[in-house]
C-alpha cells in the first residue's frame, strides 16, 4: 500500500482472506486500503471481524471508534446511510492524516 495502490491492496487482502479466513493482518490492510477508499462500512466490518478473531487488537479497537465517530458525523450531515454520499463526502482533511486507528473526534 505504500504505493497508494489501495484498490489493488484491497484484492489482494480479499484473496489472502479466502485463503485464510483467520488472517487478521490481512484484515487490518484490507480495512485501511478501505478506509482510504472511502469504502468505509466495508472498513467498519473488516475492524470488526479482526475483533472477532482478538478482542485485543488495539488496532482494530481504536479503528472501530474511529469510524464509529466518522459515522456519526456523516450521519449529522444526513449521509451515513448512502455510499454513494459518502464517497462523495468531504470528510475532514485530519481523518486522512492521522494513522489508522487514532481517535479523531472526542
Amino acid at each position: 500500500m505504500l504505493t497508494r495502490r489501495f484498490g489493488a491492496a484491497e484484492n489482494d487482502c480479499t484473496d489472502a482472506i479466502a485463503l485464510d479466513p483467520t488472517y487478521v493482518k490481512a484484515y487490518i490492510r484490507r480495512g485501511t486500503a478501505r478506509q482510504k477508499l472511502k469504502k468505509l462500512q466495508g472498513a467498519l466490518d473488516d475492524y470488526s471481524q479482526v475483533m472477532k478473531i482478538d478482542p485485543d487488537n488495539k488496532v482494530a479497537q481504536r479503528s472501530v471508534i474511529q469510524l464509529e465517530q466518522v459515522f456519526t458525523w456523516l450521519s449529522q450531515r444526513g449521509t451515513a446511510d448512502n455510499p454513494r454520499k459518502i464517497a462523495a463526502a468531504r470528510l475532514p482533511n485530519h481523518f486522512y492524516s492521522l494513522p489508522i486507528g487514532k481517535v479523531i473526534y472526542t
